[in-house]
């Protein structure tokens, strides 16, 4: 399927979608390359919806190929617009009846299936991000963030929530031999390259929150109470904890 939609020119994204968007009976050949075969146009009018009950699939390719290094991409072009924010993708699925299912924004879940391995250095990971500023010049006048995470209600919300209200949740359940380290962080040195900048600390936390941090808090703790272990160097360390709170 790969190689028909390169020789096309055309994004698979955007092929599979015309493929949706076609007659009942149209099958991935028939756009094919071959004469006779009819190619599928550059643009069209969504919505892309699947038949009822089932789920809208969009493959690199048959199960049984290998499709490393394969990908379904979305988005990936250069816009050379200036009037708005440039978005790769959103997903802003929105619950319209009450339910005691969760709603969720997109799940990732890469998998090893039974009895393969990951040779060499190969890991599984659940998801990669990175911005990057590609070449040398061109600044930023805003920050750069790996990632942006934000809990928000509208104004004036008077909803209860029973549970936490959560930044980032770590679980683990694994079985098996590790012979390295099991931590929800891991904070890598600084790489070095031309004109490259360190860490300046492990975390910045902005202005001061009552009874959470303060720079200079009026009393500080004084009983000493409880831990928390890091690793530093390869080095077990502990942090110290206290029972009492400091007066801001």
């Amino acid at each position: 399927m790969r190689k028909v939609f390169e020789k096309l020119g055309m994004p698979m994204l955007a092929a599979a979608m015309v493929l949706l968007l076609g007659a009942a009976t149209t099958s991935i050949g028939q756009y094919g390359g071959t004469s006779g075969y009819t190619a599928p146009p550059t643009s069209f009018t969504g919505p892309i919806t699947p038949t009822a009950g089932s789920n809208l699939q969009l493959n690199a390719g048959p199960t049984n190929t290998d499709q490393a290094g394969e990908t379904v991409r979305i988005n990936s072009i250069t816009n050379t617009g200036t009037a708005n924010s440039w978005i790769g993708f959103q997903s802003k699925p929105a619950q319209g009846a009450s339910t005691a299912q969760n709603v969720i924004g997109f799940e990732v879940s890469p998998r090893i299936n039974n009895t393969f391995a990951l040779t060499g250095t190969g890991s599984i990971i659940g998801a990669h991000v990175d911005a990057l500023l590609r070449g040398t010049t061109g600044n930023i006048a805003g920050d750069v963030r790996g990632q942006q995470i934000e809990l928000v209600t509208d104004d004036a919300g008077t909803r209860t929530v029973s549970g936490d209200v959560v930044g980032l949740r770590f679980r683990t359940a694994f079985s098996g031999t590790v012979t390295g380290s099991i931590v929800p962080f891991k904070i890598e040195k600084s790489e070095v390259q031309t004109n490259s900048k360190s860490w300046t600390a492990v975390m910045n936390l902005t202005s001061t929150q009552a009874g959470v941090w303060n720079d200079a808090p009026g009393t500080e703790p004084t009983t000493a109470d409880g831990y928390i272990k890091v690793i530093v160097n390869g080095n077990v360390r502990y942090l110290q904890l206290y029972s009492t709170a400091p007066v801001d």
